[in-house]
């Protein structure tokens, strides 16, 4: 979808140019509850929240982006002296519009792995974010931009519930939360973890679909770890037709495709290839999991321990001083950078604050040699500032702060490739667990509980562990067998693979590229520097290697946006 709506002074009103519609459909419906009859609602067919969508409202002398909480649907805009051109096409804005490089959120791109809240690659092209609306009015001489954002979490806690009332009331906000996304035909991405777990018996038991819902997996050739007989298991529990093919990693990849999406991502490979099989109904709303993240927090235990230490004095001045004579001590000895041991050091060399110390646990911003001390340390303090003065001690309303930065960088950036990748194929996306009522409540339960830790199995095998997602767990006991409903998180590490096999000619015309040492942008993100580190890696990538395997492909999304742009 692209359209262009010009300014003319003197006659405060915008004249539209629908460029490219496709997708997109006014709303008789909604534009009845406006009661303007000069305001008409564009909204994506492929958004799947009928509780609160994402649209565009189109008048004579305003005209209005409204971003809904759970963010299914991007929306991009593009404003100058006297044009405005609206998009949920990154891709097709940058087609249009030939905007150089926005250098510093390319920087964060590579070396924090997402971009800066409502930035993009390219000059000027401004992403809408999740419960923001935006309104640009006519006004004699000028339009003028208006930004009204009720993004917020709450940040005290449930007191008055017993562990049992919260289990049942975490159920039904799920349930309804996928209620407000049910579709006519419906499919989920089934792993076989808990997430997913919880999607199909949501959707197949608690909302009466049965066997009218079609489970689809994948699964890596010749990977070392997998979570298909997981799948097959929960399908065959719940009697969900299952649908699951196996990727074949060494195949080429076409990424001029990837270049298209508005997140560009490894894994979107895998499921257009299991979509484009499946053979679903046109416009099957497609449920995806990501993560329970609010009511399953990610500070653990390490972290609280960690924390405490940082408020005794001089424990971030010496933690920082002592990790830097070690890691100056590695580097004499193993100029190898690649370690797990490096990337410890280089850590806390410069977590000399609580406030630091979040922003790398949290935001994974890379420290490696050949990146500017001054730059990084500003990306630090940006995210750092957040921070500042918060009580650590306070676990809930902390979780929550991080949780509010987390969603407007790596989580918008998951639903937005999630989107790219299930629309391309004509189907709704429906990502549930974004869903603010839920997350809204997910806020309040009490930390202890949340975080709390249960016996389980290993993700891969049998071995008895701890397990998170207590309360989630609890929700949906006997449900499944035991041995799904408490496994552990599986991650099944497969990138190295790709680099080795399909990535390899992407990789090979990226470390070859001679153009890039002289390119004044290729030299301030250090293009150079990770050339020479994929011509040592080359064909020789390691499941250790994933997070330099993330900043590189990262930096071929960039090499190809700068070809582009030269």
């Amino acid at each position: 979808m692209l359209i262009k709506l010009s300014y003319h002074v003197g006659v405060k009103a915008f004249q539209e140019q629908i460029l490219n519609l496709d997708g997109w459909r006014y709303d008789e419906a909604i534009n009845a509850r406006i009661n303007t009859v000069d305001t008409c609602c564009l909204y994506s067919q492929y958004d799947s929240n009928t509780a609160e969508k994402t649209v565009i409202l189109l008048a004579k002398d305003t005209v209005t982006l409204r971003r809904n909480g759970s963010a299914e649907v991007p929306l991009f805009y593009f404003s100058s002296d006297d044009s405005l051109f609206i998009s949920d096409s990154i891709y097709e804005l940058q087609h249009h519009l030939k905007q150089p490089l926005d250098v510093e959120s390319a920087y964060q791109y590579l070396y924090s792995q997402f971009l800066p809240q409502q930035k993009t690659l390219f000059q000027g092209i401004t992403q809408v974010l999740n419960q923001q609306q935006i309104r640009f009015t006519a006004r004699e001489s000028e339009f003028v931009m208006t930004l009204t954002d009720n993004f917020s979490l709450p940040m005290a806690e449930f007191n008055d519930r017993s562990e049992q009332q919260l289990t049942l009331e975490l159920r039904e906000k799920i349930t309804a939360a996928h209620a407000a996304r049910l579709g006519e035909n419906n499919a989920i991405f089934l792993s076989g973890g808990l997430d997913s777990q919880v999607m199909a018996i949501a959707l197949s038991k608690d909302l009466g679909l049965g066997q009218h819902l079609t489970s689809l997996h994948f699964s890596v050739k010749d990977a070392r770890q997998s979570e298909l007989e997981d799948a097959k298991l929960t399908a065959k529990t719940l009697a969900l037709p299952f649908h699951a093919i196996e990727v074949d990693a060494e195949q080429e990849i076409d990424f001029a495709t990837l270049l298209r999406a508005n997140a560009p991502y490894i894994g979107a490979i895998s499921i257009q290839q299991l979509l484009q099989s499946a053979e679903l109904e046109q416009n099957t709303t497609v449920f995806a999991g990501q993560d329970t993240r609010l009511h399953t927090p990610s500070l653990q235990r390490i972290d609280e321990k960690l924390l405490s230490l940082y408020r005794l004095p001089s424990f971030d001045k010496m933690i920082s001083h002592l990790s830097s004579i070690l890691l100056s001590l590695k580097n004499s000895l193993d100029p190898e950078f690649e370690s797990k041991r490096y990337r410890q050091l280089a850590f806390f060399k410069t977590a000399d604050s609580i406030e630091k110390y979040l922003a790398n646990r949290f935001f994974h911003i890379a420290n490696l040699p050949f990146q500017d001390t001054a730059r990084v340390q500003h990306l630090q303090a940006e995210i750092a500032n957040v921070f500042d003065g918060i009580n650590t001690a306070d676990k809930r309303s902390l979780f929550n702060t991080i949780v509010l930065q987390l969603w407007r960088r790596q989580f918008i950036y998951d639903i937005n490739y999630m989107y790219d990748t299930i629309t391309s194929n004509k189907h709704k996306v429906a990502m549930p667990f974004y869903d603010m009522s839920l997350a809204h409540y997910s806020a309040q339960l009490p930390f202890h509980l949340a975080a709390k830790m249960t016996k389980g199995r290993a993700g891969h095998g049998a071995k008895e562990v701890s397990v998170n997602k207590y309360l989630l767990r609890k929700a949906y006991e006997g449900e499944l067998d035991d041995s799904l409903v408490f496994r552990d998180k599986a991650v099944c590490l497969t990138a190295h693979m790709f680099f080795n096999g399909g990535l390899s000619h992407e990789l090979e015309g990226f470390m070859y590229a001679d153009w890039l040492t002289t390119h004044s942008v290729a030299q301030a993100l250090h293009l150079p520097e990770l050339q020479k580190l994929c011509k040592r890696k080359h064909h020789n990538w390691l499941e250790s290697d994933h997070w330099l395997m993330m900043t590189v492909f990262n930096a071929l999304v960039i090499y190809h946006h700068l070809r582009a742009i030269n």
